[in-house]
C-alpha cells in the first residue's frame, strides 16, 4: 500500500513519540562532535608548543628565550595531562558509535526489514529493548574505562 506524500507509517508515528531515546541519540551525536573537536584542538595545541620548544632556540638562540621555552614545557605538560584526563579523544568514538546504532535501528525499525519484519507489538518491544541494549552498552564501556583509568593514575602513583 503506497502513502501519500507526507504520510507516516504506524512504525514511523511510534518512534516519533519516543522522545527521551531520540533525545538521548542527540545527546550522543552533540556530545562526539564537541569531545572530538575539543580533542583535536587540544592535539594541534600540543603539536604547536612542541615545536615551539624545538624551534625557538634554533631560531633566535637560547639567550633570554629560556623563560618561553620553559613556559612551552609546562604548557604541553599541562595539556597533555588534561588529554589523559578527560580522554575527549577516546570517549567521542564511543558516543558517535552508539548515535549510529541508534539511527540504524531506527532506520530498521520504522521500515519493518529485518528482525523488525514481524507483528507491530513484537518489533515495538525489540526496538525499545535493542535501544535500551545500546545505551547499556555504551555506559559499561564507560565505566570499565573509568575503573581502567583509575587504575592506571593508582599504579602511577604507587
Amino acid at each position: 500500500m503506497a502513502l501519500a506524500p507526507g504520510q507516516i507509517t504506524a512504525r514511523q508515528d511510534y518512534a516519533k513519540g519516543l522522545t527521551a531515546y531520540e533525545d538521548q541519540r542527540r545527546w550522543y551525536s552533540q556530545k562526539a562532535g564537541a569531545l572530538k573537536t575539543r580533542a583535536q584542538r587540544v592535539d594541534l595545541a600540543i603539536i604547536g608548543a612542541g615545536a615551539l620548544v624545538a624551534g625557538i632556540p634554533a631560531l633566535f638562540g637560547e639567550g633570554q628565550l629560556g623563560f618561553l621555552i620553559a613556559a612551552l614545557g609546562i604548557f604541553i605538560a599541562v595539556m597533555q595531562g588534561a588529554q589523559r584526563i578527560f580522554r575527549s579523544g577516546e570517549i567521542w568514538p564511543q558516543y558517535r558509535q552508539a548515535s549510529e546504532q541508534m539511527k540504524s535501528e531506527a532506520r530498521l525499525f520504522t521500515q519493518g526489514v529485518g528482525a523488525y519484519a514481524c507483528p507491530e507489538d513484537e518489533a515495538r518491544e525489540m526496538y525499545v529493548l535493542r535501544l535500551e541494549a545500546i545505551i547499556a552498552g555504551e555506559q559499561s564501556t564507560f565505566f570499565a574505562e573509568q575503573v581502567k583509568a583509575r587504575d592506571k593514575i593508582k599504579k602511577g602513583a604507587t
